[in-house]
């Protein structure tokens, strides 16, 4: 199965896709009522502002879950990495884009696993479809606490969220160094 298979599109932008995406032919916008969102150049490069400390200058966001994860290019390790944005940490998923795109992405554990599918749908059927640049953000945020029931989430913007996450994460993680001093 391809990602074209597993994964129609429900909104396109007019924006141009990042270098990464276009070489596929996958236009940047929301797939199967926003599970996935696959970003445009200017949103991949806003969605990574704060994360530059972390994931370094060369990270090249390619797609975000309903919940806010990235899964991200880096050029420097010439792989794709999931990055789990309340956790702080990025986890290699594969050296071949096709790879993710047309086989990992389309299994059904990865959609249930990675892109919480049954999350997913009990948000959706809550709070509706997501539109390009929006995300499911829990209240309270789950790494300060926040229980993950589905009556704590609300629809918010991507790039604000991630931006408001990888500062709290890089804030944290400074005070657990100075603490281990």
């Amino acid at each position: 199965m391809t990602f074209a298979n597993a994964f129609l599109v429900d909104e396109v932008t007019s924006k141009s896709s990042s270098k990464k995406m276009a070489d596929f032919g996958i236009c940047p916008g929301t797939y199967n009522q926003g599970i996935i969102s696959v970003l445009d150049e200017s949103l991949s490069d806003a969605a990574l502002e704060s994360w530059r400390w972390l994931l370094g200058q060369d990270a090249v966001a390619l797609m975000a879950t309903s919940i806010g994860d990235l899964f991200f290019w880096s050029e420097k390790n010439g792989a794709i990495y999931f990055l789990d944005v309340q956790r702080g940490q990025s986890t290699f998923v594969d050296r071949d884009i096709i790879f993710v795109l047309n086989r990992f992405l389309s299994q059904n554990e990865i959609q249930d696993r990675v892109l919480r599918r049954d999350l997913f749908n009990s948000l959706s059927a809550q709070l509706g479809k997501l539109m390009y640049e929006e995300c499911f953000i829990a209240e309270p945020w789950l790494r300060h606490g926040g229980s993950g029931d589905v009556s704590t989430y609300a629809k918010g913007s991507l790039v604000v969220y991630l931006n408001l996450v990888g500062q709290a994460v890089e804030h944290s993680m400074r005070l657990e160094r100075a603490r281990a001093k």
